[in-house]
């Protein structure tokens, strides 16, 4: 099972993803046959117990993971499409991944694009045209 890809690829929050409404994040995450499982389990209110494999722990104080603080502020799909294809791209998880120690201002590298992370997830390959990257 390429539980890694899946696990970045849909989305990255706090709480492991089959625990929270499939169609909440539906328009953000590629189809694939772990996403149409999710949507069963999700119409069916199935919860399943995924606690044997790896989650992610967020280790900075305050730290927050990308995506669920940005779909909490943007309720426009297309552009939290957009957004999760940039961080993709970038390899990063949480905000710690991209700003400086006091968390006050993005790297550089994350704004010119370039990814210094070095992660032993599974990501994709995501090429991001370059409008996107004003979001």
């Amino acid at each position: 099972m390429d539980f890694d890809r899946v696990y970045t690829n849909a989305i990255v929050h706090r709480e492991t993803f089959f625990h929270m409404s499939f169609y909440d994040w539906e328009s953000i995450i590629t189809p694939t046959w772990m996403t149409h499982l999710w949507q069963y389990w999700s119409d069916a209110n199935i919860y399943p117990d995924i606690s044997r494999f790896w989650t992610y722990k967020i280790v900075r104080r305050n730290d927050k993971f990308i995506m669920a603080m940005f779909k909490s502020s943007i309720s426009d799909e297309k552009t939290s499409f957009q957004f999760n294809c940039c961080r993709i791209q970038l390899k990063v998880l949480t905000v710690a991944d991209i700003v400086e120690l006091s968390g006050k201002r993005i790297l550089d590298d994350s704004l010119s694009r370039k990814s210094m992370r070095h992660s032993k997830l599974n990501w994709p390959k995501q090429i991001v045209p370059v409008g996107w990257w004003g979001l």
